[in-house]
């Protein structure tokens, strides 16, 4: 049997009225922390093993809808302010680490962001043990961002009765491909910083706070726990291999039926656009995803995704009529200034990708254009050499964009200006025909807007290794390619390879008489401002082919009727997507 052992007895006298005045919503708004009481404590887990728990609940004696939190990081000591914004709509909060973090027992198997079954029942067991509480009404949902989104899939795929909901963001469809080794080129920034420093740093304040709070079983627990793995496991799976497929989020997609909200950052640092495949992939009747431009934390932190996810658990948890299932299952905020702001203008769509969605395709030129036209044959002319790896952009950040590729280490291909606003909404797709000197080169794309005065905003990125450009034809579509990632196949120096890939999916406006731009370079090692992907092999001139022989062409997914419904935004004012300005631009070519 699944109990808890609370670190100090909860007193709980139950009162009816307090009971039904939270299901219908009417909990205290702007709780204070002497409002509410918090109560640290180890959920039992059918093995023996006990993971470690926080519950905040208001002092007012009720049972209340749960919001569940559970991942490796500081759950197990959540703060009253992540709590509060539940706990002023009327939930309680729970918050649990899994298994081998915080001050939970047991072993952490999880690898490097996995997501084993064992995990899984975990999570759905504390479900069951929440539902069961004389403060839990017997409806609980998820709330998480990353690591916390991504375990949602798994306790949902074990379909826990009383789990209603879940709202995951800064999520993963295959961390493989997505997060630790996009491209197939390992990005140290992110699963090094993340498994050497960053779970930990997260992890340990939290767990000296229940400590202090006379949590006396911790110390030992945390004493047992071993270093996170993750980074050496990942070396020893450098290919997409069984070990990455089981911890894999799309693998479970399918098995999860309760109502899911997606929220995603076009420009999510840590994954590349992998909550459109999810929601793709999901198996409930009653799903939503809401798109914006952004990083990884949008779900955490833009007030927008904030007041969804509470109309998303008010729907599902507590079963409120207010018209959020009835809204389109797709939502796209357009050009959100910050993290407060509200969106330039907001469009809803049937499903993704959106049904009326048409593809411009754009042949690149041996004189650096995106042409409609197809190139005439000239083979001495279509031809175009930059000298790999010295140029490249780094997007972290305003400032380190505004460094301008080396001129001589990169290639750049523009519309001419747009004869009207071009809303792009999807994955664009980039075929090239490329050779290398050596036996293996590594190829960075960047997506950008250039305005009528030469200011460039990033729209969007993408990475491939030469030798890990084998497509997957199974699980590819005319209009999203994924790579196998199963085999390494070096080049053969001279000989001219056709290169396909699919851009992460991007909504942006290019506004009517600017570019759009595209630029093939090598990746930086720099974080930017979390992957950084070490280039490979020796220097070499890289050729990329066009022409009717070589046709190289970016497809483009575009909305026809669309406008942009507000002014253009200043340069360098949208979060994750930096802007150099003109003059930079010439002053560093």
């Amino acid at each position: 049997m699944i109990g808890m052992r609370l670190v100090t007895t909860m007193a709980l006298a139950l009162s009816t009225a307090a009971s039904a005045l939270a299901q219908q919503g009417g909990a205290p708004r702007e709780l204070a922390e002497q409002d509410v009481r918090r109560e640290f404590g180890y959920v039992l887990m059918k093995d023996g093993v006990r993971l470690a728990s926080v519950v905040w609940l208001p002092k007012a004696a009720g049972r209340y809808p749960i919001v569940f939190a559970y991942g490796p990081y500081n759950e197990d000591a959540a703060a009253f302010q992540r709590a509060r914004r539940f706990l002023d709509a009327g939930y309680g909060f729970l918050g649990v680490n899994m298994r081998g973090t915080g001050c939970s027992e047991g072993i952490d198997t999880e690898g490097g962001g996995s997501r084993p079954a064992t995990v899984g029942r975990d999570g759905a067991d504390v479900v069951e043990w929440a539902a069961r509480q004389p403060w839990s009404s017997g409806s609980v949902g998820m709330v998480g961002t990353s690591y916390e989104g991504e375990l949602q899939f798994a306790v949902a795929a074990n379909s826990p009765p009383h789990l209603k909901a879940i709202v995951p963001s800064g999520i993963s469809a295959a961390d493989y491909r997505e997060s630790y080794v996009p491209g197939g080129m390992v990005h140290l920034g992110g699963m090094a910083s993340w498994s050497l420093e960053g779970q930990g740093s997260l992890a340990d304040p939290a767990q000296e706070i229940r400590i202090a709070a006379g949590d006396t079983a911790c110390a030992a627990i945390r004493a047992k726990h071993r270093p996170n793995e993750a980074f050496d496991e990942l070396n020893r799976h450098p290919l997409e291999d069984a070990w990455w497929a089981e911890r894999s989020g799309e693998a479970m997609a399918g098995q999860v039926t309760v109502p899911t909200l997606i929220l995603m950052g076009w420009q999510d640092e840590w994954n590349l656009g992998a909550g459109t495949r999810m929601f793709q992939l999901l198996g409930s009747p009653h799903k939503k995803i809401i798109l914006q431009n952004g990083g990884h934390g949008v779900g955490a932190v833009y007030k927008i995704d904030l007041d969804a996810t509470l109309r998303w658990l008010d729907r599902w948890v507590k079963g409120t009529r207010n018209g959020m299932d009835e809204e389109p299952p797709v939502t796209v905020h357009w050009e959100v200034r910050s993290a407060a702001a509200t969106p330039g203008w907001t469009t809803g769509y049937a499903s993704w990708p959106p049904p009326n969605t048409v593809w411009l395709t754009f042949y690149l030129t041996a004189d650096g254009r995106l042409t409609r036209e197809q190139p005439a044959a000239d083979p001495t002319r279509n031809v175009r050499s930059y000298l790999y790896p010295s140029g490249t952009e780094i997007i972290g950040n305003n400032e380190q964009f505004a460094l301008a590729p080396y001129h001589l280490g990169s290639l750049s291909y523009r519309t001419d200006p747009t004869p009207e606003d071009m809303v792009i909404l999807g994955l664009p797709n980039l075929r090239f025909f490329v050779s290398s000197e050596q036996t293996n080169t590594d190829f960075f794309v960047t997506l950008k807007d250039v305005d009528a005065a030469g200011n460039t905003l990033f729209l969007q990125r993408d990475f491939l290794r030469a030798s890990m450009r084998a497509v997957d034809e199974a699980r590819s579509t005319p209009n999203e390619i994924i790579h196998s990632f199963s085999k390494n196949e070096e080049l053969v120096p001279g000989k001219i390879y056709e290169i396909k890939l699919s851009i992460p999916s991007i909504g942006a406006v290019v506004r009517k008489g600017h570019r759009l731009e595209l630029s093939i370079l090598a990746p930086s090692p720099i974080p930017a401002p979390v992957m950084g992907g070490v280039p490979i092999g020796l220097p070499s001139l890289n050729k990329v082919y066009s022409g009717d022989e070589y046709p190289s062409t970016l497809r483009v997914p575009v909305i026809p009727g669309e406008r942009a419904q507000a002014d253009a935004p200043e340069c360098g004012s949208l979060p994750f997507q930096p802007c150099r300005h003109a003059v930079a631009s010439r002053q560093t070519q």
